[in-house]
């Protein structure tokens, strides 16, 4: 038994040229290496850990109530409700009636259609479209995604990095503060699949299928069109710098700005608005500037603000992230370097730092380099570990009760 996992951990960790005899014995490689071990009982534990969270606190805590929302419930099982708040609701909504655009109002249009497109394909399957039922399938979706995105990101880490690091990642993205939007109807997790499914491919110099995952990511989440820039200076340090080594295949690079190009071109013909996207987002606090600017909102709303106490907890966040990123430098390939750092300027250019501790669960370098500071220090890992679950099961609570989180 032991030659036979040695024979399964060298398949993993070398070039080998995959063909029919071997490639049964990758999938057995991987489901015993790390895929079970690795994500799937950490993945299980720590889901159900949040979801008996949020039962009790339903069970136990009286719902707030808002003056602008009459919270809805769509299912009989409370973790099933959980986990539509908020955002949920947008998406089913897009499940069930399809896009709705209104100027000068907050719409659906601000939610990109790949998400709701798979789960609508999986509601026209199975043959019922009701609201629980398409939550469910919502639900799935978003945990298979999260699912293969952890394989993925352990696979990819091994690249560059022992298995230890990986390992450590994938447990650090199963208990960040906002985990639970990678299992709920939200696209967070079908946005990091495809990313860090797009950059194996660019490691593996795959290019047609790295830059057809970069479109999809595209389609997931707004900021999945920013997967293009680790392709493409992969692709130019692999062709080393030289125009002339540039072969056809780098065609494929333009499928990611064509998608982004389509969504909005589907915008004008439907509503008559290109740029429908981009005007809804001022109404959910969003607008382009540059990060001084945001900073500047931030610490202009008067203290003692709901808005302004919530935004001190992403202002931390941001400081955080922020030193991962200078960290990052350090440790980083090039074109992870680079993605980290336009993704994170992009961030504070919306005008807000509002779910922005949502907005980092696609950036998958900078888990790498929390997994890097947590092996070299002992006690960044136990703070690490200790605030994050205890900010997760704080998060889990005030959405089972429809505070704002992120």
């Amino acid at each position: 038994m032991a030659k036979f996992l040695r024979r399964m951990d060298s398949i993993l960790t070398k070039e080998v040229p995959i063909t029919r005899s071997n490639f049964l014995t990758r999938l057995l490689a991987l489901s015993h290496h790390w895929i079970v071990t690795d994500v799937v009982s950490p993945f299980i534990i720590t889901r159900i850990s949040l979801c008996v969270i949020a039962t009790i606190a339903i069970a136990l805590i009286p719902y707030k109530t808002f003056r602008y929302m009459i919270p809805i419930d769509v299912s009989t099982h409370g973790w099933i409700n959980v986990l539509t708040r908020w955002d949920g609701a947008q998406y089913l909504s897009i499940v069930q009636k399809g896009y709705s655009y209104v100027p000068n109002d907050q719409t659906n249009v601000a939610f990109f259609p790949l998400y709701p497109l798979l789960i609508r394909i999986g509601g026209f399957i199975t043959g019922h479209m009701y609201l629980e039922w398409v939550a469910v399938i919502g639900i799935i979706i978003s945990n298979l995604s999260l699912l293969i995105a952890l394989s993925l990101l352990i696979a990819l880490i091994r690249i560059d990095f022992n298995n230890t690091i990986a390992k450590r990642a994938a447990w650090y993205y199963l208990i960040f503060p906002t985990t639970m939007f990678l299992s709920s109807v939200y696209a967070e997790s079908l946005c990091l699949m495809l990313t860090v499914g797009a950059v194996y491919c660019a490691y593996k110099k795959r290019w047609w299928s790295a830059c057809l995952l970069g479109a999809l990511a595209t389609l997931a989440r707004p900021n999945g069109f920013f997967v293009g820039i680790p392709l493409v200076v992969q692709y130019v340090m692999d062709e080393n710098l030289s125009v002339r080594r540039i072969h056809w295949n780098a065609i494929g690079f333009l499928l990611i700005p064509l998608t982004l190009g389509g969504y909005f071109y589907y915008l004008k013909i439907t509503f008559g608005n290109f740029f429908a996207f981009l005007h809804t987002l001022k109404f959910y606090n969003q607008k382009l500037m540059l990060p001084y600017q945001t900073f500047q909102n931030v610490f202009s709303t008067p203290l003692g603000m709901h808005t302004y106490q919530h935004s001190i907890l992403e202002l931390y966040s941001v400081i955080l992230m922020g030193i991962c990123v200078f960290i990052a430098c350090r440790y980083l390939r090039a074109p992870l370097l680079t993605y980290t750092i336009v993704v994170y300027i992009a961030l504070l250019s919306t005008g807000t730092l509002d779910s922005n501790m949502r907005y980092w669960l696609p950036l998958f370098p900078i888990f790498i380099v929390l997994s890097i500071l947590g092996g070299k220090h002992p006690w960044f890992d136990r703070t690490y570990v200790f605030a994050a679950i205890a900010l997760s099961s704080l998060f889990t609570v005030m959405m089972a009760l429809w505070y704002p989180v992120a």
